[in-house]
């Protein structure tokens, strides 16, 4: 087993590229940051990742600044490291490559190192590496069309309309849904929202450095044009508090401050109570009424049920399926909201449903009876969702725990490197 040290650990190479980058003024724009890279790893990304998780950089520029220097040096610390025990290293396995984890994972599979991680919507898995082909972290986690089952459509559909009607049959849902259900207004857009201090950039950059700022900015650019906007707050904001929950109090501050900036201007609504999706929808008029998310699966259940949707290509379908408008950088995501409705494209049914078909019938993945969870679940009699909120409830014998491993062990899908370019 090979340690890494928690003190920073950097060399002259390390130094001196920090110093020619942080000398120039122009490394300070967003986009800039982001596309930083080092030694064949995009530092800048991971390092951009990590440094908005707290509820100041993720709102306040130079809070963010003194923070992504600040983990910039952890960062070359991790390469630094990475390079000098690499060549002891037969396989490693990397939980949340989404934040400066995601750098060691690229160095060693840039070395022909196997990597094991676990990355929704997919399950623990093993990459084996491919000289000269390298991997960007969202090549990992977004769908794939060699996941599809096409004899399985039928049952594909059946299950996308149990989960509209009851959504807490999704692993992760955990929420009492409002069940008497308020008159919505119609509303020009409906803006679906997403954690703002965990996973930022999970699919990728594409101009905004997180959700709170692509918040903003979707909200003002729909001011600027007079448009209506009801923004719908993610149903797990309102889930029972987890173990260690500082994140979703953080979120929920974000959220409320989000409430406080737009609470006197008519035109923004905030659904504040966790309704189902179904149930919202079919209060709006799927034909005047558009859908913007930046890559939630929201999204897909109104595509399914008639509406448009705007969404980025920073999203599990994006550069795969052809469920939405997407957008690749911040202009083209401005010119989509100044778009007439009738000028944006009209949903695919048969693409949403293989889109889903990829989603729910990945071998072990996040939706399968295969799923770790599942088969934790099943030995140690605990239901799933109680595993996810406190791993304390996996209590048994010895034998109970080999079982586990050793059916788990099966479950471990294998890809070469260069598998993940042929989607």
């Amino acid at each position: 087993m090979v340690k890494f040290e928690r003190k920073i650990c950097i060399d002259l190479d390390s130094i001196a590229y920090f110093l020619s980058v942080f000398v120039s003024i122009k490394t300070y724009k967003i986009n800039n940051l982001a596309r930083l890279t080092y030694k064949g790893c995009d530092i800048g990304r991971h390092t951009m990742s990590l440094s908005q998780r707290g509820k100041l950089s993720t709102k306040y520029k130079l809070v963010f600044f003194l923070n992504f220097i600040r983990i910039f040096i952890h960062s070359l610390s991790i390469i630094t490291q990475g390079y000098r025990v690499k060549q002891n290293i037969d396989a490693a396995f990397i939980d949340h490559g989404v934040y400066i984890n995601g750098l060691l994972m690229q160095l060693l599979l840039n070395h022909n190192i196997p990597v094991y991680y676990h990355a929704y919507p997919y399950s623990l898995s093993c990459i084996t590496p491919k000289k000269d082909y390298s991997l960007k972290f969202e090549d990992i986690v977004k769908l794939r069309r060699d996941n599809i089952r096409p004899g399985n459509f039928h049952h594909t559909e059946k299950r996308v309309n149990s989960i509209l009607k009851d959504p807490n049959l999704i692993p992760y849902m955990d929420v009492d849904m409002e069940r008497n259900l308020k008159d919505f207004k119609n509303t020009d857009y409906v803006l679906y929202l997403h954690f703002f201090t965990d996973s930022q950039l999970y699919y990728g950059f594409d101009g905004f450095k997180g959700i709170y700022d692509w918040t903003i900015f979707t909200i003002d650019s729909l001011l600027k044009i007079n448009k209506s906007v009801s923004v719908k707050a993610h149903p797990l904001y309102f889930m029972r508090k987890r173990e260690n929950s500082l994140l979703q109090d953080w979120d929920r501050e974000i959220f409320q401050s989000i409430v406080n900036r737009y609470k006197d201007n008519k035109l923004v609504s905030f659904i504040r109570t966790p309704i189902s999706n179904y149930n919202y929808l079919s209060q709006l008029d799927s034909q005047k009424t558009i859908l913007i998310t930046h890559h939630s699966n929201s999204i897909l259940e109104g595509e399914y049920l008639g509406f448009k949707s705007i969404s980025s290509i920073c999203s599990p379908w994006g550069g795969v399926f052809d469920v939405s408008n997407v957008w690749r950088n911040k202009e083209e995501y401005w010119n989509l909201l100044q778009s007439d409705v009738c000028n944006l494209a009209t949903p695919n049914h048969n693409e949403i449903i293989k889109c889903y078909s990829s989603l729910f019938d990945i071998d072990s993945g996040f939706y399968s009876n295969n799923f770790y969870q599942e088969i934790i679940s099943e030995i140690f009699n605990v239901d799933r969702k109680s595993t996810s909120r406190n791993q304390e409830v996996i209590r048994g014998s010895d034998s109970q725990f080999s079982k586990a491993i050793n059916k788990i062990k099966k479950t471990i899908s294998v890809r070469r490197l260069d598998e993940f370019s042929q989607r």
